[in-house]
């Protein structure tokens, strides 16, 4: 069957060269319509043979890939296990931890030293409101605005004043 289209394909081509004046007679339209045939199996068989050397580079280059992302996929789930020991390891040792009697446990000295600071803080706040009262805030740069200071009657005007 794929005899006869190519028969059929160099007979048409033939008398195309014939009709466009590229050939003399039908001896030479023949010759140079199987030359022009010949010439695009050579062209599909080079990219044919291309093709093939492309797929075995890109064969070759993912069997690397594969291998090598089968060795990490190795190496992280070995490194998964040894954690999953360590982490029971820890487990176990936070639960001797637990498990030991609050006797044993002795009460640190941070506390004591903690409560000498808070009596020179309450004394150090006990001076700091005395000097406040006594000083009259600059309320202009500061902000600090009470309702006597600032009363709506002498910014609007109501009538009858």
């Amino acid at each position: 069957m794929n005899d006869i289209a190519s028969i059929q394909k160099l007979n048409s081509m033939s008398q195309e060269l014939r009709n466009f004046g590229f050939a003399d007679s039908s001896v030479s339209s023949v010759q140079q319509a199987a030359n022009i045939m010949l010439s695009e199996e050579a062209q599909k068989s080079s990219i044919f043979g291309r093709d093939s050397e492309l797929f075995e580079e890109l064969n070759n280059k993912f069997h690397r890939f594969k291998d090598f992302s089968d060795n990490r996929i190795l190496k992280l789930s070995q490194e998964v296990g040894e954690l999953k020991s360590q982490v029971k390891e820890l487990i176990g040792v936070i639960s001797v931890i637990k498990s030991r009697p609050a006797s044993t446990h002795q009460p640190s000295p941070e506390p004591l030293l903690r409560e000498q600071p808070r009596e020179k803080e309450e004394s150090v706040n006990k001076t700091q409101v005395v000097s406040v009262e006594k000083e009259k805030p600059y309320y202009e740069k500061q902000g600090h605005y009470s309702p006597d200071n600032v009363k709506i009657e002498d910014f609007f005007y109501f009538g009858n004043k």
